[in-house]
């Protein structure tokens, strides 16, 4: 029996191969940061970009920045964080960093600056956000004892 675990980093490694493309963006957060600060209240004041249509109870709206002095500013504000925190998406970013490796050990010009050396992700400020809890119900046992499933379903140990 293979793991869930193993399977959904085969998957999105295959997808991306397929695709060419992550279609899922990775979910960062960040700790508070003061050089980031002044730019977020601003730019969400200011009209959107793009206003996408409601998905489920979602609406996503983006502001493009535009401007080369300010992008710079940003990037230096993020190149001085210590970290990002994955929220959502570690297996997506384990998936791409696989298909990274591949594609950089099959390209003997690898300069560092291709494509496939990034991956598709969200960044928001830890203080903005609250995580749920993400709970599965399991509504039938597929004829098992409790003991059984619980056996089958716990990870493969070492």
């Amino acid at each position: 029996m293979s793991s869930p675990v193993l399977t959904r980093k085969t998957t999105g490694v295959r997808q991306i191969e397929a695709l060419n493309a992550q279609t899922g963006p990775v979910f960062l957060a960040y700790p508070e940061a003061l050089p980031l600060t002044p730019f977020l209240p601003p730019r969400s004041l200011a009209r959107p970009t793009q206003m996408l249509p409601p998905m489920m109870v979602s609406r996503h709206t983006l502001w493009a920045i535009r401007d080369a002095n300010t992008i710079g500013q940003i990037t230096r504000a993020f190149d001085a964080l210590p970290a990002l925190y994955i929220a959502d998406g570690h297996h997506r970013s384990a998936a791409a960093s696989r298909v990274a490796a591949s594609r950089r050990s099959a390209n003997p010009h690898h300069t560092g600056d291709e494509p496939y050396n990034y991956f598709l992700s969200v960044i928001f400020p830890a203080h903005a956000l609250k995580i749920l809890d993400y709970n599965r119900v399991v509504c039938d046992l597929n004829g098992l004892s409790q003991k059984n499933w619980l056996q089958r379903s716990a990870p493969p140990i070492p």
